[in-house]
């Protein structure tokens, strides 16, 4: 059981690393290498994913790969989104730009504090951080969105993270179609990282507007299809 609470604190470690890479792209080098920045975050995104299920496999406390996690969420979830909104806001003004990208950070952590507080169970209080950092490395990928567009992202994605609105977890039961989502999802996420253009020019898109339905359709689903449709999956607490 310890092997897997190493596993655990290596993902973050690896998480935490990939994300300063991004940060020193995006801060040297603002607009180029979006295809290397976004394959570098969505890969420190999976690895942040296996440092959950990592943890959740060992029966060894890691309070301090807890908070390694949180740090490690903080980069990649938080500082990249924040830089990456900033850069897509041309013809913002500057202050605005300033105070909606620095919503969107300050959001992103006040998210993971609060996760670090209180752990998911069967469902997330307000959308998990790593859902905003797909959306906006995808618009970087892609070059778009920009402009207002990112500052009215920026504002919904902060709001939806600090808000207490149930959004299905992948952690509890799933139902069918939570299941099949997570597998495709899952599928995604890799040829993400591993496809090369031209080819991996279709999955920004794909993954921009998942997050877009997520957003959406993720309240509706959590509140209405689960408890009518596949109640066994649902549990109150």
């Amino acid at each position: 059981m310890k092997l897997f609470k190493y596993l655990a604190n290596i993902s973050s470690f690896l998480n935490s690393i990939l994300g300063m890479i991004a940060v020193y792209y995006l801060l040297t080098m603002p607009g180029e290498h979006r295809v290397l920045v976004t394959k570098i975050v969505v890969l420190a995104e999976i690895f942040d994913a296996l440092d959950g299920r990592f943890s959740r496999m060992s029966t060894e406390p890691n309070p301090i790969g807890k908070i390694l996690d949180s740090l490690s969420d903080g980069i990649t979830s938080g500082l990249v989104p924040f830089l990456v909104a900033y850069s897509l806001m041309s013809g913002v003004p500057s202050l605005i730009a300033y105070l909606s990208s620095g919503f969107l950070l300050f959001a992103s952590f006040y998210r993971l504090i609060r996760f670090t507080k209180a752990p998911t169970k069967n469902v997330f209080q307000g959308v998990p951080v790593t859902l905003p950092a797909v959306l906006f490395i995808s618009a970087y990928a892609m070059a778009w969105p920009t402009g207002w567009y990112i500052v009215i992202l920026c504002i919904v994605s902060g709001l939806l993270m600090m808000s207490r609105l149930p959004y299905t977890s992948l952690k509890g039961k799933r139902d069918p179609v939570e299941q099949t989502a997570f597998l495709l999802g899952s599928l995604g996420l890799a040829l993400y990282v591993l496809l090369p253009p031209p080819w991996f020019d279709i999955f920004p898109p794909i993954f921009f507007w998942y997050v877009i339905f997520y957003y959406t359709y993720g309240l509706i689903h959590t509140v209405y299809v689960k408890k009518w449709f596949f109640p066994k999956y649902w549990e109150d607490d």
